[in-house]
């Protein structure tokens, strides 16, 4: 996981048009790295760490659910899926 310092805006600026799509990106690859596995830290404090909308990180969410990286656990939070 990121610490409360690192930001990841540069990644935002590149993609400014549309932040979800660049929130998207930077998870995906954050979680093939390995950086992100198990439970991610949960909307809020994404929307923080990336400085966008919790709404522009669901968009985000929302899209790595559809492409089976991320899935919920209702009352849990969100999970990294398993390859």
């Amino acid at each position: 996981m990121v610490g409360a310092g690192q930001r990841h805006s540069v990644v935002i600026m590149a993609r400014a048009t549309y932040p979800y799509l660049a929130v998207a990106d930077s998870l995906r690859g954050r979680i093939r790295a390995g950086e992100l596995t198990g439970k991610l830290p949960t909307r809020l404090e994404l929307a923080e760490e990336y400085q966008v909308s919790h709404m522009t990180v669901q968009r985000a969410i929302d899209i790595l659910k559809s492409e089976n990286v991320l899935y919920s656990v209702p009352g849990m939070g969100l999970f990294v899926a398993e390859e």
